[in-house]
């Protein structure tokens, strides 16, 4: 882990209500910030009126990586006022309303509101192919991320599961492609534990998924086989969160992984 400052500096600002989170680029490389421990730590410089920095841990989940001066591997999340989770009654009424669209396959899923896994947040299930990162690959920006990573296909039916060894990290994806409106927010909750996957955790190193034209596609996961789980396409992964936004999101601005539809390695060049 490596202790981080970044090079900035805000001022006349609380921190309190943000959190830093992982850059898409970079969460796929294997890197993940850690500052969930309570309020935004941050330092102050005497010689500067009214500032402050924010710190944060920067934990690598396997992969070993090369960073240079400079890089912006994170970002800042301002979360003021603190946003209230929607209920399932809210995701219900957002899918049924089309402010949330899911698809399946390619195709509008056709199961009926009611049929949906929505269990405090709506369940993303595991596409077939991954990513597993070969030991000892060095990553930095403008590698071709494939000379580090090895293709599989995961097997459909859950008697076939593949185990895969202690602590292999490696890149997945949602089976399900998600488009969310303007007026909303989605956050991917980590280390979630349901009965339908005992013992797992799911690591989404960059959480936010932002709302379209930012983003549409499926979810990019960073998965570390911590605790021996077998996987199989359609296994679960984690939960899908929506928060409101404060005001819409008026950006033009759109992603470089925006329409994905697959397990997609980092595109840092």
């Amino acid at each position: 882990q490596l202790f981080v400052e970044p090079n900035i500096d805000f001022f006349n600002y609380d921190l309190s209500h943000c959190s830093i989170s992982t850059r898409s680029s970079y969460a796929r490389m294997g890197l993940h910030t850690v500052n969930n421990l309570g309020p935004l730590n941050h330092t102050y410089n005497p010689l500067i009126k009214n500032n402050s920095r924010p710190l944060f841990l920067l934990a690598s989940f396997g992969p070993i990586v090369r960073l240079y001066q400079d890089e912006a591997i994170a970002q800042l999340v301002l979360e003021d006022p603190p946003i209230g989770k929607a209920t399932d009654e809210d995701l219900k009424h957002l899918i049924e309303s089309s402010n949330l669209q899911i698809l399946k396959h390619g195709a509008r899923d056709k199961t009926t509101v009611q049929e949906l896994k929505i269990d405090q947040g709506i369940y993303l299930t595991m596409a077939k192919d991954i990513w597993i990162y070969r030991n000892g690959t060095v990553l930095h920006k403008g590698i071709d991320m494939e000379k580090g990573f090895e293709k599989f296909q995961l097997p459909t039916d859950p008697k076939d599961a593949k185990l895969f060894a202690k602590n292999t990290f490696f890149i997945s994806s949602s089976q399900e492609y998600i488009r969310l409106a303007p007026s909303f927010v989605g956050y991917v909750q980590q280390g979630v534990f349901v009965k339908e996957a005992p013992g797992y955790q799911s690591h989404p190193n960059a959480p936010w998924i932002w709302p379209w034209p930012s983003f549409e596609g499926t979810i990019t996961f960073e998965g570390v086989e911590f605790f021996g789980r077998p996987l199989y396409e359609g296994c679960f992964q984690s939960k899908l969160h929506i928060d409101l936004l404060t005001s819409p999101y008026a950006s033009e601005k759109r992603s470089r992984y925006s329409k994905q539809d697959k397990a997609t390695l980092s595109r840092n060049k």
